[in-house]
């Protein structure tokens, strides 16, 4: 196995594990405010909190969608997390959106690599 290709499946994996986990996390959340509050009606939300809720949503699907198609992962992932930023009108650097960040990173990377190796093994 070639350097690429070693790197491009600890990309991967990488990704695969850390967004694993932020699944687990963003589930339990979300299972914690629903039994606490009840989970609102994003429908009966402001414009700007249902922009967060379908960013929320790109992100966790860009998190699933990733185990499979790596490219498309890290687009939704990014897109969802740009869209809570750019709707809060701040840019939150924390441990929490970086994790997300990175998982993003990590499955385009993996998926650049892959596309990188396939043109080379063509030529």
């Amino acid at each position: 196995m070639n350097r690429m290709k070693i790197a491009s499946l600890i990309f991967k994996w990488a990704a695969r594990v850390l967004g694993a986990l932020l699944l687990v996390m963003v589930f339990v959340i979300f299972i914690g405010e629903s039994a606490s509050n009840g989970f609102p009606n994003p429908f009966a939300q402001p414009v700007s909190v249902q922009i967060e809720f379908t960013g929320m949503f790109a992100l966790v699907c860009g998190l699933i969608v990733g185990w499979k198609w790596q490219g498309l992962g890290g687009i939704l992932i990014l897109a969802g997390n740009m869209a809570f930023h750019i709707i809060e009108a701040k840019l939150y650097i924390n441990s929490w959106f970086a994790a997300f960040d990175l998982t993003a990173v990590l499955y385009l990377a993996s998926w650049l690599l892959n596309r990188i190796q396939e043109k080379t093994n063509e030529a």
